[in-house]
């Protein structure tokens, strides 16, 4: 007998179509996710060892604390968004259901009341979910208010983990434009300094007369003004790129969010897609 996807179970059905990902640590890590730490990390060792010790020490501390709580809360909130499993409750509870229970009498029914929702069936998933969920291609599973599939978190965005990855890139974008100011007042500083001697003067007298001029420091290890200047002038222009991102990312959620929508029905909505289309991928 030929077989059949449409009579195929669930299990089957992920056999064929891959994995179901259960959260973003569930699968290997992509390259995008490689440059995202590659880049944080780097970020925070340039700041916290080049730029922040070279403000004097109550500006030091007050910089640091700000820095710490907002590199604390992005980063809980980035794990608790990242391991956090947005699937649609009616697909989990109707995966393991018995075959032949009608769905008015299962626990399917309770949990679409709870969440006033409809139930639609997921030729996909193999059974019910509720009716605002969307079958994410990439997961291999239904997503409830399925907003999109973060490729930098490994993982979707639904009403599960909706609100702390809104807290996540309001408190990277804190964070960013903390590191991205405080590194240019010091950077104007230290150039200003150099442009009232001149730079091959300011580098004689640095090799020289050190004591008498800004330090240059990385690790409160001394280094040439030029290696300094290298380094932090690359981290700033990273810092600025995140940061603009960043709060082009947050406009557009509070907009989606005033207009209480999703990313996805956005992009329907603006391609002009039929409704029917959100449940059809």
């Amino acid at each position: 007998m030929p077989f059949s996807y449409a009579s195929a179970s669930p299990t089957e059905r992920t056999l064929l179509t891959g994995h179901i990902q259960q959260h973003g640590r569930h699968r290997l890590k992509n390259c995008r996710q490689a440059v995202l730490w590659i880049s944080v990390i780097w970020i925070f060792f340039i700041y916290f060892s080049a730029v922040l010790p070279l403000f004097p020490t109550k500006t030091t501390v007050g910089l640091g604390i700000v820095a710490s709580l907002m590199s604390l809360l992005f980063l809980t909130t980035f794990f608790v968004t990242k391991l956090t499993d947005p699937v649609d409750p009616v697909s989990r509870i109707g995966s393991s259901m018995p075959d032949g229970e009608p769905v008015e009498s299962s626990a399917l029914l309770k949990v679409a009341i709870k969440y006033d929702e409809d139930l639609r069936y997921c030729a996909k998933c193999g059974t019910y979910v509720c009716g605002s969920s969307y079958h994410c291609p990439i997961c291999q599973k239904c997503v409830l208010l399925f907003d999109h599939h973060c490729i930098w978190l490994n993982n979707c965005i639904g009403s599960r983990n909706y609100a702390c990855f809104i807290i996540s890139s309001s408190s990277a974008f804190i964070l960013s434009a903390t590191v991205f100011t405080s590194t240019l007042v010091i950077m104007s500083e230290r150039i200003h300094s150099i442009l009232l001697v001149g730079w091959w003067k300011f580098m004689y007298r640095y090799a020289t007369e050190r004591n008498s001029l800004p330090t240059f420091e990385i690790l409160f290890i001394r280094c040439r003004p030029d290696v300094w200047l290298a380094l932090v002038c690359a981290t700033e222009i990273l810092v600025f790129v995140i940061m603009i991102l960043l709060l082009c990312l947050i406009i557009f959620h509070f907009y989606l969010m005033c207009h209480n929508t999703t990313t996805l029905e956005y992009i329907r909505q603006t391609r002009n897609y039929p409704v029917r289309a959100l449940w059809d991928t």
